[in-house]
């Protein structure tokens, strides 16, 4: 074992004592992304299950030149996130909640290494491969839908979610915004590994008929004992 594998390791096991967890960000793609977003004259992005806000961090750091706003259910994560976000003018933060289907109140579960929290229940196969997956309480928090928000300046908007599962429920909250919108990134799962949650022909066909088309892949989680790809990010533009 390399050291920087060892130092990885045991810097994850220390974070997850916490409840955290190291979540790649591949730079190339972001890069690029962020190039053809500044290309394009994208004003604003919508970073929808922020956790501490390692996205907005990474498109920042890449030379974002929009504003990032930051949406995140869970009470100390947002906290963090909050800080973390604070000495960046471009960098706004909503009030916690969560972002689905429609104005209410929901309970989300609460995973032990925060970032596999979901408002959907877990599946046994994303538990066997990841065990820090594993639910450790729940958290009733605010929902809200992006139709409902005073968004302006749409057609240069880019939406971004990382919601566990629940990005099915996120676009039905969005079906005004998406036809307007400059595109969409988000998780998309090839397993089942939220009870309930959109497959990727739902989620393809809603891209689809909002005018969004794949513009990149990039794969994600992998059970690390068949190898079988369960998530992969997907980009999609107009």
């Amino acid at each position: 074992m390399s050291i920087v594998t060892l130092a990885k390791k045991l810097i994850q096991k220390q974070l997850n004592h916490f409840g955290w967890e190291i979540k790649r960000v591949n730079s190339g793609d972001i890069s690029d992304l962020v190039g053809t977003l500044n290309s394009r004259g994208a004003v604003k992005l919508l970073d929808v299950g922020a956790n501490l806000g390692q996205y907005a961090s990474s498109v920042f750091a890449a030379g974002f030149k929009g504003e990032v706003v930051s949406f995140e259910p869970l009470g100390n994560i947002h906290a963090k996130l909050a800080q973390n976000a604070a000495s960046n003018p471009r960098w706004r933060v909503h009030e916690r909640c969560a972002v689905g289907a429609a104005a209410g109140t929901v309970t989300i579960n609460r995973a032990a290494n925060a970032v596999s929290s979901s408002v959907l229940t877990i599946e046994e196969a994303h538990v066997s491969a990841a065990p820090t997956s594993k639910f450790t309480c729940a958290e009733e928090v605010t929902v809200i839908a992006l139709d409902d928000l005073p968004l302006a300046d749409l057609e240069w908007t880019f939406l971004k979610i990382d919601t566990q599962g629940f990005e099915g429920q996120v676009l039905e909250g969005a079906a005004q915004l998406l036809p307007e919108i400059a595109g969409v990134q988000l998780e998309i799962s090839i397993a089942p590994l939220y009870k309930d949650q959109a497959d990727y022909f739902e989620i393809f066909d809603v891209m689809h008929a909002a005018g969004l088309r794949l513009w990149s892949v990039e794969p994600g989680f992998r059970d690390p004992r068949t190898r079988q790809l369960l998530q992969f990010d997907a980009i999609f533009l107009r």
